[in-house]
């Protein structure tokens, strides 16, 4: 599965990592597992992660959350800004529904009405 570094800890070796099927976030301790970062020429190096990194990595689930194991960097601070982006449209979100609505526009032609 492919994914995105939301929240690392490099100290501690953790990362949170939001994942291509948009399910529940996968949680890695690099404490038990390290990183794997595929150079050039095909040399491999321990990495730390970051924020933004994109991984390649399996996922199991135990004790109802979702692990992520054999971790790969595919790429450094590929989406950095994710997280700033989320949290803005999540402000505009909430902001949206002080105002007294949470109701989604739809595009035009989008719902069909019933004939009967």
């Amino acid at each position: 599965m492919f994914g995105v570094v939301l929240w690392s800890d490099p100290e501690r070796c953790k990362a949170v990592i939001w994942c291509e099927d948009h399910r529940d976030l996968a949680y890695f301790d690099g404490a038990k597992e390290g990183v794997m970062d595929h150079g050039p020429n095909q040399e491999t190096a321990s990495v730390v992660l970051g924020v933004g990194d994109m991984l390649l990595f399996d996922v199991c689930v135990t004790e109802q959350r979702r692990t992520a194991y054999n971790l790969q960097r595919v790429a450094v601070a590929a989406a950095e800004d994710l997280v700033n982006k989320m949290q803005f449209e999540g402000h505009k979100l909430r902001m949206t529904q002080g105002k007294g609505t949470n109701v989604v526009p739809l595009a035009q032609g989008t719902v069909q009405s019933r004939q009967q």
